[in-house]
């Protein structure tokens, strides 16, 4: 496991002792990096992290589903906001911040799917929609799994 990950764990366990409880800035870092854990082809160590979550202690465990819905679908909407087909063909439309900002919701997306957490269907049907404007414009381009 990363070391980044690592701490991005041991603070979500922490948090019973300080009685706070997760929320979306707690989940992000742990969803984009269990992501990429996931992408980079290291199974045992994403099974480790998904083991971890399990054992939360029970009112960090019970937050913890909420802070993910609030971090996917606040990336998402940004996601879908910045494809709008009404900006896409400015000529100053910042491509680069589009895709990267897609990279990193592929990453949430994929470790939401590894953790068995559903994610809100209209969010996905639109984020499928948001895909689409981008492709017919970067012929090419698809999205990373």
């Amino acid at each position: 496991m990363t070391l980044d990950l690592e701490d991005v764990l041991a603070g979500i366990e922490a948090l019973e002792k300080q009685r706070r409880r997760p929320n979306r800035h707690h989940a992000r870092p742990l969803l984009v990096g269990l992501g990429q854990l996931l992408l980079s082809g290291t199974p045992e160590e994403a099974e480790s992290v998904k083991q971890r979550l399990q054992r939360l202690p029970p009112a960090v465990a019970e937050a913890w589903p909420p802070a993910v819905a609030d971090e996917i679908g606040m990336a998402g909407t940004e996601y879908i906001r910045s494809a709008d087909p009404r900006y896409l063909d400015h000529e100053k439309y910042d491509w680069e911040y589009t895709l990267e900002a897609r990279e990193r919701l592929a990453d949430r997306l994929r470790a939401v799917r590894f953790l068995g957490i559903e994610v809100e269907p209209s969010l996905l049907a639109g984020i499928e929609r948001a895909d689409r404007g981008i492709a017919s414009r970067r012929p090419g381009w698809r999205p990373n799994p």
